[in-house]
């Protein structure tokens, strides 16, 4: 659920994928 939001936050896919891995890397 909390990804989806980030998702629909931001509007560029790119962005949310950068996070993602970011988050993962964490």
């Amino acid at each position: 659920n909390i990804l989806k939001i980030g998702q629909i936050k931001t509007s560029p896919p790119y962005q949310s994928q950068r996070v993602m891995h970011n988050n993962a890397g964490k």
